[in-house]
């Protein structure tokens, strides 16, 4: 009678260890789960960012080229009509 309740209680003490280590070992894989999926939120995310940032940067520069180019036209028109002399602009050429 008393191996039999030795043996219970052993049975129930590895019952318990058991149980113990199956729910730490579930929360260690629940853990890593979650933990990759923030990861992959936070690549999206940061991959998000970047593709926006250099979308501004490629607009930034069309913007500048295109800028650059209305200015040059407006330079070559007045070279060749002779434009000018309006308020903050240069004299006409000749003119003085």
């Amino acid at each position: 009678e008393l191996r039999k309740q030795n043996q219970d209680k052993f049975q129930a003490k590895e019952n318990f260890y058991k149980a113990k280590w199956e729910s730490i070992r579930a929360a260690q894989a629940q853990n890593a789960m979650s933990r990759d999926k923030s990861r992959a939120v936070r690549d999206q995310t940061k991959q998000g960012l970047l593709e926006q940032k250099h979308a501004n940067a490629r607009n930034t520069k069309e913007q500048s080229q295109n800028l650059l180019y209305q200015k040059k036209e407006r330079e070559a028109l007045e070279r060749q009509g002779g434009g000018g002399g309006g308020p903050g602009g240069p004299p006409p050429a000749g003119r003085k």
